[in-house]
């Protein structure tokens, strides 16, 4: 089976599912998005900003072997309460910011989703998908007198998907959740001085059930986290530096199987580690037209062994006009926690595991070297940047699902380290006025692997290799009662192993694979349109009726593929039929947009 476009994870560069860091209110956050990717579990609303940091990663970001997206939340105290939503027929959200006095305010969110709706369109008498899913957000921001300003962010989200296969008597439910929080404390010392603490705690568990004719496979893993953060700041004219030190203790469930079809279940024993990072980075005017950027980070980790690497990162900075620039970068990152993939879709069932002797840390060599120009007032923008990375220590699974129902299965016997690199141009050019918007975006790129265990050893394409992306987004505002847009994606299909021969020995039918990695799913494209009408009133800042169709021209980009093995007209001729599975083609969504 292979499988596709339904990914609820970032490949930044190249790099799997699994190494770019997410951090929201600077607590870790291990399941990004529901619905496959479709939706994200942030209630933009309830954020007050992002950076992806993909090129130049500063120091005070570790354990990432790829990139790290930062999210952050509001710290501002509002002139005055308000609310703002979003009511449609798939979900509805709505998110307040409440001011308690001038020195206290709250903020919360809340989304809820009836996608059972648009999933009832493709059950049959012979199946039947549920799913649903929800997300809440709570923060606190207060300033206190000679202390500073206190900040507390929670963060929890749900999902729960039910599969019902009548002809064969069996279901299943996947339900994973993810929880995170942090309070944070921001203390000047000085005018130019400033100290930030953080404590964080971030949890992450997933279940998949399995009743098939009366016998029961639960599936499951979990992630608890819990750190904390110091930094201290120092900011006079065009220098800047940080530094601090982090400490986190975490505990992994990798994988584990309880199977009826075997009375020997398998309890997996705890991941528990130990990581203390301390970390300095600066930031000052070189020379008169060279800006620097210069990092270093120590991390230590301590599980079944002890790990210590240095982490440097520098990037050089040369303004060639007031509104151009070249820089070069170089990042060397460390990462212990490797994600376990159980298919080129990033489900639910993939799962986290430690650093161990048999799992060494991953380590990424990154270098990058950019051109930025804007003109015309920064209202026309483009840039060009070329990556390479060397990584070390990426993980690949070659999971039996005999072994997992048998109760001979061990997570860590199935996974394998190895090498990997990526490169490719990221191109982007943008126009931006007062009415029109438009961005494209073209990314040629290539992310490859090699494991002595896997393709002979031989060098083979990385689950996230996409040789093409294209990325277009309009925006169109002819009046100040309407507002236009459209986006457009394209991706270069995922790799994935195919069946190339099959065989009937003794009643049973052996397939024969091809090169591992080596054939290529649909590419996957689609095209979206929404069209918002704002009213008029008194009573609302903003009010209006939102109109969208995702995939307009209905793209069958699959799911997921697998093969069918069927006899022919001879008793010893069989043939095999791809079957492609989608999840859906066009989806019409109706809403109302508000705020007051």
């Amino acid at each position: 089976m292979a499988t596709q476009g339904g990914n609820n994870g970032l490949h930044v560069r190249g790099g799997d599912n699994g190494q770019c860091k997410i951090l929201l209110g600077g607590a870790p956050i291990y399941s990004p998005s529901h619905l496959f990717g479709f939706f994200s579990v942030f209630n933009s609303a309830h954020l007050s900003g992002m950076t992806l940091y993909k090129s130049n990663v500063p120091a005070i970001y570790g354990h990432a072997a790829s990139s790290v997206l930062d999210i952050r939340t509001h710290t501002y105290i509002p002139q005055k309460s308000r609310f703002e939503g979003n009511v449609g027929i798939i979900e509805s959200d709505i998110a307040s910011h409440i001011r308690i006095n001038d020195r206290t305010a709250i903020y919360a969110s809340a989304r809820h989703s009836y996608a059972s709706w648009l999933l009832s369109m493709i059950n049959n008498q012979e199946r039947t998908i549920k799913y649903e899913f929800g997300d809440f957000g709570l923060g606190l921001t207060t300033k206190i007198d000679k202390v500073g300003t206190l900040m507390f962010n929670a963060h929890f989200n749900r999902d729960i998907t039910f599969l019902d296969v009548m002809m064969y008597d069996s279901r299943g439910t996947l339900n994973w959740w993810n929880m995170a929080s942090s309070l944070s404390l921001s203390s000047p010392i000085s005018q130019n001085v400033v100290l930030d603490n953080t404590l964080y705690l971030s949890i992450y568990d997933n279940k998949f059930d399995v009743s098939l004719v009366n016998n029961k496979l639960k599936i499951g893993s979990s992630v608890n986290d819990f750190g904390v953060r110091s930094v201290v700041s120092y900011k006079r004219g065009d220098i800047s530096v940080y530094a601090g030190m982090e400490y986190n203790y975490r505990n992994i469930k990798p994988q584990y199987v309880v199977s009826s079809f075997s009375s020997a279940n398998i309890h997996t024993p705890f991941d528990s580690s130990h990581q203390f990072d301390i970390f300095v980075d600066s930031k000052w005017k070189l020379a008169q037209f060279i800006h620097a950027d210069v990092g270093l980070r120590i991390s230590t980790y301590c599980s079944d062994k002890l790990w210590l690497y240095p982490e440097p990162r520098i990037m050089l900075s040369f303004p060639i006009t007031a509104n151009s620039r070249l820089s070069v970068s170089y990042n060397m990152m460390t990462q212990y926690i490797h994600l376990a993939p159980q298919s080129n879709t990033s489900f639910a069932t993939d799962f986290y595991v430690g650093a161990c002797r048999e799992l060494p840390p991953q380590r990424s060599h990154n270098f990058n070297i950019g051109y930025y120009q804007s003109v015309l007032l920064d209202r026309l923008h483009w840039s060009v940047e070329i990556y390479y990375r060397y990584l070390k220590g990426c993980v690949e699974s070659m999971t039996n699902i005999v072994d997992m129902v048998s109760g001979k299965y061990k997570c860590k016997d199935q996974l394998f380290s190895g090498r990997g690199e990526a490169y490719g141009i990221e191109t982007s050019i943008g126009y931006h006025d007062q009415k029109f918007s438009i961005t494209a975006n073209y990314t040629i790129s290539r992310s490859l692997r090699q494991f002595d265990n896997f393709n002979q050893g031989r060098v083979y394409a990385a689950k996230s290799d996409r040789l093409h992306n294209i990325s277009l987004y309009m925006s169109y505002e002819p009046s100040p009662r309407w507002t236009l847009s459209t986006t457009f994606q394209y991706a270069t299909g995922a790799p994935y192993t195919n069946s190339m021969s099959v065989y009937f020995n003794n009643g049973s039918f052996l397939k024969e694979y091809g090169p591992y990695n080596g054939s290529r799913l649909p590419d996957l494209h689609h095209l979206d349109i929404s069209v918002t009408y704002w009213f008029k009133s008194n009573k609302f800042e903003r009010n209006g009726i939102n109109v969208s169709l995702y995939n307009v021209y209905m793209r069958k980009n699959p799911l997921l593929l697998s093969w069918s093995v069927f006899k022919g007209g001879h008793p010893t001729q069989l043939y095999i039929s791809e079957r492609h599975h989608y999840l859906y083609t066009i989806i019409p969504s109706i809403s109302w947009t508000f705020k007051f």
